[in-house]
């Protein structure tokens, strides 16, 4: 079993993170899922760690990878802001909140822009054994607060946010 999978980001070169653990996936005649106890990613990564989070298939992630292309990033940049949105409510639901996945544990990193310096976020499915102060100290945010679509939104598309 591996405890934890660190998925990173890098855009439309998140299909060959998804084609590398297809590949493993192979190799291993089981869903990669089952012999990993933690995701945790950023910006494409956080989105792949949430979909697996969520009970998707790599061949799911493909997919949605796939209708992004199709769907969000067509034209010219900057992309569609409602459309990016809606894409995500419609994906992870308009609802869902981090404490909602599992049973799988998983972090998403995100960056808060609106304070200097830059702020990390830390976007999780799971509690921390510490009290409220702390876990705000060390950045975490309420998992019962955090909804999912805007977790892969913070984390992925570099949204300022308080």
């Amino acid at each position: 079993l591996v405890n934890l999978v660190s998925l990173d980001g890098g855009g439309v070169r998140g299909l060959i993170l998804i084609q590398i653990l297809l590949h493993i996936e192979r190799l291993l005649g089981h869903s990669i899922t089952k012999y990993i106890h933690w995701f945790a990613g950023t910006s494409t990564g956080a989105m792949i760690a949430l979909a697996l989070a969520k009970g998707d298939s790599l061949r799911d992630c493909q997919s949605l990878y796939l209708r992004m292309k199709d769907e969000i990033f067509v034209g010219r940049k900057p992309y569609s802001e409602k459309v990016i949105e809606e894409f995500l409510r419609i994906h992870f639901g308009k609802k869902t909140t981090m404490a909602q996945l599992g049973p799988k544990r998983v972090v998403v990193t995100a960056t808060s822009v609106r304070t200097n310096p830059p702020k990390l976020r830390l976007f999780r499915n799971y509690t921390l054994p510490l009290g409220k102060s702390e876990n705000i100290a060390l950045g975490f945010e309420d998992p019962s607060k955090s909804l999912v679509w805007k977790c892969a939104r913070y984390s992925r598309y570099g949204i300022s946010f308080s």
